[in-house]
């Protein structure tokens, strides 16, 4: 149970500084489109020494969720 609050938490962390480099391009909190204007040939990475583990984490989440709720569903 605390490996996944804790994961959780580390998650929404991920997601809000994700969307606080984002803001860093358009000078506002928003969530960046295929072609952005704002963001369009822009290297987002760059200078950025957390994008990697931001990335993996988000993008794992939703199958670490669903591998937590399936173990759970199994071991009980």
């Amino acid at each position: 149970m605390a490996g996944s609050l804790g994961y959780a938490a580390g998650y929404a962390t991920c997601i809000l500084l994700a969307l606080a480099r984002a803001a860093e391009f358009a000078g506002r909190w928003h969530v960046p489109a295929r072609d952005d204007v704002h963001t369009a040939n822009a290297d987002i990475a760059a200078g950025w020494s957390g994008a990697g583990l931001v990335s993996f984490v988000i993008v794992t989440g939703p199958m670490v969720t669903a591998l937590a709720l399936l173990t759970g569903w199994l071991l009980d």
